[in-house]
């Protein structure tokens, strides 16, 4: 006479835990082919045009790690920036470790090869200097068009990378300084909002334009734009919020 057989525990069931290897969309399919095409023809800088949601900081986890780097620099000037980033790289490369964060207070510069860094704080002397201009052999710029401000050109002229790529959804500037130079005017990919909403990798939308109670004599102008931290600061307020939440109420149906 057979055994019955024992009856199978939950515990007991194989189970593959953890992340699921994430896979490009198509967007960044066809980032990836432009980007490892000008890197077989020598190419060692380019930009990365397109708006925003179509997944910019993925298409370049997605290339560092294609293009068998090792050290990664990525810079931005917000904080919020570089944790956002760091989170999209690490789930790429299914390291939970992987960066350390330069800025905000922090200077975790040990962990590992690569880095997370603040501009206003990588730029300063003492710290930039702390590096060889090659220690990094892939650098990645957040908000491209931002890259002609002396602390940007500061950072981007003391690095030697095997490999520059600048991410912005707007490279145009108002003060008509061309930020494609920087890259030798190699774009690696382009998709504008239109472009994307057509393909159907953003949604279609309508926008209205509402009043600003914002009294903006009160920001410092800095030449070519308000200072940072104060423009924060006036538009993250209570009165602000009530002013954006009273129209949607008005105009969402």
């Amino acid at each position: 006479q057979e055994e019955a057989e024992a009856p199978r525990l939950a515990a007991e069931a194989p189970a593959a835990w953890g992340t699921p290897e994430i896979e490009p969309n198509d967007a960044q399919r066809e980032g990836l082919e432009n980007l490892a095409w000008l890197r077989e023809h020598g190419v060692q800088k380019a930009a990365v045009i397109a708006a925003t949601g179509v997944g910019k900081t993925y298409l370049a986890a997605f290339d560092f790690k294609a293009s068998g780097s090792k050290r990664l620099l990525f810079i931005a000037h917000r904080e919020t920036i570089l944790h956002a980033a760091r989170e999209s790289f690490r789930a790429v490369l299914g390291n939970p470790r992987f960066g350390g964060m330069l800025g905000g207070g922090r200077c975790m510069i040990s962990t590992g090869d690569s880095l997370f860094a603040m501009v206003q704080t990588l730029g300063k002397e003492d710290v930039l200097s702390s590096f060889s201009p090659d220690y990094f052999d892939y650098i990645v710029m957040d908000e491209f068009h931002h890259g002609m401000a002396p602390s940007y050109r500061r950072v981007l002229e003391y690095f030697k990378p095997s490999f520059f790529l600048g991410l912005t959804a707007t490279p145009e500037r108002m003060d008509g300084r061309d930020v494609l130079a920087l890259c030798d005017y190699h774009v690696g990919y382009e998709v504008r909002l239109l472009e994307a909403v057509d393909r159907g990798w953003l949604s279609p939308f309508q926008y209205f334009a509402i009043y600003d109670e914002t009294d903006y004599s009160l920001i410092s102008w800095r030449g070519t734009g308000y200072d940072e931290v104060e423009l924060e600061e006036a538009l993250s307020t209570d009165t602000r919020t009530a002013v954006v939440a009273r129209n949607l109420k008005r105009f969402l149906p």
